[in-house]
């Protein structure tokens, strides 16, 4: 995986990668409660079709976030809100992350992962979250070398390893 490259616009961070998993696999990684819990952290995702939720930080990257599910195509797309703070007060970050999957050569998945709307964020301490304030390098072993990170101005704390290899004996 590269460092990110300085870009443009620092109002979104872009980040993909392929990963040696099928995309229902990855698919599930992003909407299984239990699972988003490894790689993300504790959270509210609820499987009867509530769109709302939040996940829960630590305070250092953001502390709890409130999430509201926009569109879920399986296998293929899954956007959702990320609001850090009270809409109320300054400093709230009200954006949107968007997760794309597509099938790569090699059977796996070509993921990307782009967070709109840190116009905000891009001004303050770097506590961004590509689908939580961190960056794809603990996906270690699933990211080809070929992943590319693309962002502003912001810096991402590393992402917990997200949990693919469990998937494999669990489908």
């Amino acid at each position: 995986m590269t460092d990110a490259a300085p870009s443009p616009d620092l109002s979104s961070v872009a980040v993909e990668c392929d990963l040696d998993e099928r995309p229902d696999m990855v698919w599930r990684a992003l909407t299984t409660p239990e699972i988003v819990a490894e790689w993300l952290g504790p959270n509210t995702l609820s499987r009867d079709g509530d769109p709302s939720f939040e996940v829960r930080l630590a305070p250092e990257e953001g502390g709890t976030v409130a999430c509201t599910i926009l569109e879920a195509i399986p296998p293929e797309r899954l956007s959702y809100t990320w609001r850090i703070g009270d809409p109320q007060e300054p400093g709230t970050i009200d954006s949107v992350v968007t997760f794309t999957l597509t099938p790569n050569r090699s059977g796996g998945t070509h993921l990307r992962i782009v967070h709109h709307g840190l116009e905000r964020a891009a001004r303050q301490p770097p506590m961004l979250m590509l689908a939580a304030g961190r960056s794809l390098r603990g996906l270690g072993p699933h990211a080809r070398p070929s992943a590319r990170v693309r962002r502003g101005a912001a810096r991402a704390a590393p992402l917990r390893r997200l949990p693919l290899i469990g998937l494999r004996r669990a489908a």
